[in-house]
Parts: C-alpha cells; structure tokens; sequence
C-alpha cells in the first residue's frame, strides 16, 4: 500500500514539474509576442 502512494505520490511530482515548465514556456511565448507586436 506505501508502494502505491510512492508511486502515485511520484506521479503527481513529475506531472507538476511538467505543468510549471509547460506554464513557464506559455509566459515566455506571451511574452515575445506582446513585445513582438509593440515593436511592429
């Protein structure tokens, strides 16, 4: 049963991890295109 929740306990760490560089690459691509659009 702790194995379950080890690995389910993992499962959600590497999901967030993903979300927040999925999140910090959607910032980033906001960004440019707001900077992008100013300077055009």
């Amino acid at each position: 049963m702790g194995l379950l929740i080890l690995v389910v306990f993992q499962t959600i760490k590497k999901l967030d991890d993903v979300f927040s560089l999925v999140n910090g690459f959607y910032v980033v691509g906001q960004r440019r295109v707001v900077s992008w659009s100013i300077s055009s």
